[in-house]
């Protein structure tokens, strides 16, 4: 599996962090060479980003292969930055929380032999949330 994947528009939220392509949100056409010399850095989607992100997500640069915006998946370092800590392959404790994490993406959550979560979750900031609305301090 890839290391990064393209979010959709849907997925973003304020506070939502990403990558972009150095000068990629400015909606001029660039050129191959340009996208590969171009760095990347990190971003969190604000208030006022929708339509500089929907213009790399959908726009012509996008349509021509070159999206300039990509999110992590989730992995061992995310999990373990939260407090986390990994007892054998895939399984994780923290507090009274196990998790587990089944064909990469799928999240189990269990609290006292009951699962608390059971879904996708894609990366860090998807997992954060639902941690926080779980009540598990991060």
């Amino acid at each position: 599996m890839d290391k990064y994947y393209t979010p959709t528009i849907e997925e973003l939220y304020v506070g939502f962090k990403y990558e972009s392509k150095e000068n990629f949100q400015d909606g001029t056409v660039k050129s191959q060479e340009q996208f590969d010399n171009a760095k990347w850095v990190k971003e969190i989607f604000g208030i006022n980003d929708n339509a500089y992100v929907n213009r790399s997500l959908n726009g012509k640069n996008s349509e021509n292969g070159r999206c300039g915006i990509r999110v992590k998946y989730l992995d061992k370092e995310d999990i373990e930055s939260l407090g986390f800590i990994q007892t054998i392959k895939d399984q994780y404790y923290k507090d009274d929380f196990e998790l587990l994490i089944d064909d990469d993406l799928f999240i189990q959550i269990i609290k006292d032999d009951g699962f608390v979560f059971q879904g996708t979750i894609k990366n860090k900031s998807q997992l954060i949330i639902l941690l926080k609305q779980l009540g598990i301090n991060v």
